[in-house]
């Protein structure tokens, strides 16, 4: 009788923690690929998403407009340039992010000039 009195709630636990498994081994095959998230502050993050159990990126990358001036102090076309989190000060070894701010996010194309760079930084 004992047996039957624990059997349901081992198995629903067996279950959940089932789940939790999948849905991080899930998380963690996507998060294989670099993702772009794009905020509501405009900023752009590059890297390494991870969906479960929070929203949060690894590897990752800002895009950011670099403005120089020349010796005649005008202003040049802004350049885009992928700056490392890690060398950032506080330089995180994992970002997460409120999805509340995301406007959107996608996966980033392997040809795109942004991918380009990151595997040429990589090697």
């Amino acid at each position: 009788m004992l047996n039957k009195k624990w059997a349901i709630p081992a198995a629903a636990v067996l279950v959940v923690v089932g789940i939790y498994v999948v849905l991080v081994f899930i998380s963690n095959q996507r998060a294989k690929s670099y993702s772009v998230v794009y905020l509501s502050s405009q900023t752009i993050y590059i890297g390494h998403l991870h969906t479960f159990p929070k929203l949060a990126m690894t590897d990752g990358y800002i895009l950011q407009n670099v403005t120089s001036t020349s010796a005649d102090k005008t202003e040049k076309p802004a350049d885009l340039q992928l700056v490392p989190l890690s060398s950032k000060p506080w330089a995180p070894a994992k970002i997460y992010f409120n999805p509340n701010q995301i406007l959107f996010q996608g996966p980033l194309d392997e040809n795109s000039d942004a991918a380009k760079a990151i595997k040429a930084k990589s090697q």
